[in-house]
């Protein structure tokens, strides 16, 4: 299991090498990773404090729409993706 941080850093990695999947595929486990990421790790990214609260809020419900939607991608969670 990463933390957050790691895996937000392993999913920006990913994206980067696979440019062109759209919309970008995560699976559950990273998902839950993802999860781990508060409104201060977000912040301390770059976020607004604002979008890394609702970010953050929905992680934490297993929702990717508004990460995606920052990071300029559709993000979904595929049990069938492979690990980033």
């Amino acid at each position: 299991m990463a933390t957050g941080p790691e895996m937000f850093a392993a999913l920006k990695s990913a994206m980067t090498s696979r440019p062109t999947e759209n919309p970008f595929r995560v699976n559950s486990i990273d998902a839950k990773d993802l999860g781990k990421l508060t409104a201060a790790h977000l912040v301390s990214m770059g976020f607004d404090e604002d979008v890394a609260d609702r970010v953050s809020a929905e992680l934490l419900n297993g929702g990717l729409e508004t990460l995606g939607r920052h990071l300029g991608r559709a993000l979904v969670i595929d049990r069938d993706a492979g690990p980033l």
